[in-house]
């Protein structure tokens, strides 16, 4: 970095990509692109980066060694303050079955990994609070990109490149990326990979690099056009901060104009009034700590979120000023007490590698395998915590003739069940194994996929391609063995199929309705028994981590029904009435305690995993109501009929 010229209006423009982030995280609404922040620096990545390496290569100066070693430097020291940090704060505050995601998350991250980890759970906009280290793919895919490029130059060099050659060849490259991405963004099975992976983000970091050659050779600089370059930048990215959103078609052609814009204010002449700005002494220092601040923001806004007993996680603006100033402070001092004093270490390779790569990885990977030994569970709750039942035998697989458990010795059971559905199905799956383990004419089998209920069209299901992918097989199982079983059972979280989100004031999804009419009528016709289990009560709060974890803090609210539940359980109730053969279940009334719903049984242990579905204790809880209940044998006349 000492062989390149300070640009202290480079620091500016990082202030503002930093912020724009921030801001987004906090309310989207304030500012609607504020996540371009993002690509904002990746084209200063790309365009320093390359500036360096480039120029020491053709100097004859260059080493893999000297090169990492300030990566190191620069990355590595707050990054694992910010890592450890969070893991021990998750320890305080945290179920176990969140710990365990994090710990993931954070071995994914030090292996800059956390990129293509992270497309197992859906897109970056739906991605819970229970990722306080999401925003680390960025990180994923700048150390992705100082892995290969350096090397593509070394060879490209060594090959004989010139000027011309390295900017046809780059424009090329760059080209293809945001072409890829936006195909692939405009794609319901692809749009996550195009969000987080390094092929269709490099073209970002491509422009950077494409201006740094341009910088290389002076000769080529249009200076007349360096005086409106800064300003025409400045418009892209400001227009990019209000006119993109995250329903925008992204990244693509979208990303390209808030990256262009960022090389054009680098392009332009330091003398602009647009370059001048972005110089003064307050953005240039929020540049200086805009790394600290970018690794520091998402794990406290989470944190926040995570404290709030709501399933909406938006946050009050007394929590927002709270997170700006936590934000602030901790970023203040891990910029002078860590950041500062590590750059100033005049250590080896050898040594920055031993002392700030081995052994905080060492560290890092025990206490990650002891949190994936235990489930979480290490740290507390484990008397209280109750295991969720979807860790059974067949959920999220793609089997045939998939057994629960309890049934696998039936193979000649008069009786063949299919269960059939999303994650609700699943948490059926321990109620039907307690609730007819002692009959031996049933055989159970269950094809169940997270967000898969019966009829639900793919592209609404979710943003993980994984998830979408499973879908599709269990599916394509349930069509080919469907004839196999006298009896389906449909289960589902019915409320988000069959009506539109909260934002839409539960309006009917007809379409959906018009779907599962269709579905009963065809089972009716093939005299199949059908019968679809009621939704059971939904809360607005997540139970355990309101009994768990907020009221320890204070925090613990009372909760309330969400009553979008009933109406769709009202909804299928009127549909199974028109069909001889459909058979609606509906359990609303085991869940009544002294007139009024608990998710708490009588002994005030508690029956949820969440909000909507149950724990194992749960299941069980039911399966006793049920067994005493005159539903049962009028569930049992029914399937044996």
């Amino acid at each position: 970095m000492n062989k390149l010229e300070y640009r202290p209006d480079i620091d500016g423009l990082r202030a503002i990509a930093v912020l724009a982030v921030i801001i987004f995280h906090m309310n989207p609404e304030w500012l609607p692109g504020g996540f371009i922040g993002v690509d904002i620096f990746f084209v200063i990545s790309g365009y320093l980066i390359t500036t360096i390496i480039y120029r020491e290569m053709k100097q004859g100066t260059f080493s893999f060694q000297n090169f990492y070693k300030r990566r190191i430097k620069r990355i590595l020291p707050v990054f694992f303050v910010v890592i450890f940090s969070t893991l021990l704060i998750s320890f305080i505050i945290m179920l176990p079955r969140d710990i365990y995601l994090l710990a993931h998350s954070a071995f994914n991250a030090f292996i800059f990994f956390s990129n293509i980890y992270f497309t197992k759970f859906g897109g970056y906009f739906d991605s819970p609070e229970t990722f306080p280290l999401l925003h680390t793919w960025s990180l994923s895919v700048e150390e992705q990109y100082y892995l290969i490029w350096p090397v593509i130059l070394l060879i490209l060099l060594k090959m004989g490149f010139k000027y011309k050659n390295f900017l046809k060849l780059i424009i090329l490259l760059m080209l293809g990326s945001f072409i890829g991405a936006h195909l692939l963004s405009g794609s319901d099975e692809y749009s996550t990979l195009s969000y987080y992976l390094l092929p269709t983000r490099g073209g970002e970091l491509l422009i950077g690099s494409l201006l740094a050659f341009i910088h290389s050779n002076k000769d080529k600089i249009n200076h007349k056009f360096t005086a409106l370059s800064s300003v025409l930048g400045m418009a892209l990215i400001l227009a990019s901060l209000v006119f993109i959103n995250k329903s925008s078609v992204f990244p693509g052609i979208n990303a390209f104009w808030p990256t262009l814009g960022a090389a054009l204010i680098i392009y332009g002449s330091r003398d602009s009034f647009i370059n001048k700005f972005l110089s003064l002494k307050f953005l240039v220092y929020i540049g200086l700590i805009s790394y600290s601040l970018y690794l520091w923001h998402w794990p406290i806004l989470a944190f926040l979120r995570y404290l709030s007993p709501h399933v909406d996680k938006s946050l009050s603006l007394s929590s927002i000023i709270i997170a700006g100033i936590l934000t602030f402070v901790c970023s203040i001092l891990s910029y002078h007490f860590v950041e500062q004093p590590t750059r100033r270490l005049n250590f080896n390779f050898t040594q920055m590698v031993k002392y700030y790569l081995i052994i905080p990885a060492i560290f890092l990977t025990l206490i990650c395998g002891v949190i994936h030994k235990t489930k979480g569970n290490f740290v507390a709750f484990n008397s209280k915590l109750v295991k969720y039942v979807s860790q059974g035998t067949c959920f999220n697989q793609s089997k045939k003739n998939c057994s629960i458990d309890s049934f696998k010795a039936n193979k000649q059971a008069s009786q063949l069940v299919l269960l059939q559905g999303d994650s609700h199905a699943a948490h059926f799956e321990h109620f039907f194994r307690k609730a007819f383990q002692a009959n031996k004419n049933y055989n159970f089998h269950l094809i169940a996929s997270g967000a898969c209920n019966i009829e639900r069209d793919l592209s609404t299901i979710s943003n993980s391609p994984k998830e979408k992918k499973l879908c599709k097989a269990n599916n394509d199982i349930y069509s080919q063995v469907l004839n196999n079983y006298s009896t389906v059972i449909f289960a589902g979280r019915w409320d988000d199929s069959l009506f539109a989100n909260k934002n839409n004031k539960g309006i009917l999804t007809k379409n959906y309705t018009k779907k599962l009419n269709n579905l009963f009528e065809k089972l009716d016709n093939k005299r199949k028994k059908v019968v679809i289990l009621g939704q059971v009560p939904k809360y607005d709060i997540d139970i355990n981590k309101n009994e768990l974890v907020l009221k320890k803090f204070g925090l613990n609210t009372k909760y309330k029904i969400d009553d979008n539940y009933i109406k769709a359980n009202n909804k299928l109730k009127n549909i199974a009435n028109q069909f001889k053969n459909v058979y609606f279940l509906d359990f609303d009334e085991f869940f009544h305690n002294n007139g009024s719903y608990s998710p708490y049984d009588e002994n005030g242990i508690i029956l949820y995993k969440d909000y909507h579905h149950l724990n194992l204790h749960g299941a069980e809880f039911l399966a006793k109501k049920f067994l005493n209940s005159s539903k049962y044998q009028s569930f049992k006349t029914f399937l044996e009929q």
